[in-house]
């Protein structure tokens, strides 16, 4: 039985782990496109909309991307 259970602390561990590394690549993709979409409304003028047009980004991103400009 405690073996079982120390499986499952790894396991839940490893998990934890899994999930915390795609988040943190998730939010440098997120940080990096945003970095992006401001350097172009600054250097070129463009609008968020414009901007995002540019870096094709999808219409479901655009969203999330606007709530955080």
């Amino acid at each position: 039985m405690e073996q079982g259970i120390q499986q499952g602390m790894e396991q839940g561990m490893q998990q934890g782990i899994q999930q915390g590394m795609e988040q943190g690549v998730e939010q440098g993709r997120m940080e990096s496109t945003l970095k992006s979409i401001r350097s172009l409304m600054k250097k070129k003028g463009w609008s968020a909309n414009e901007a995002m047009e540019a870096l094709d980004i999808s219409p479901d991103d655009r969203i999330a991307i606007a709530a955080q400009l």
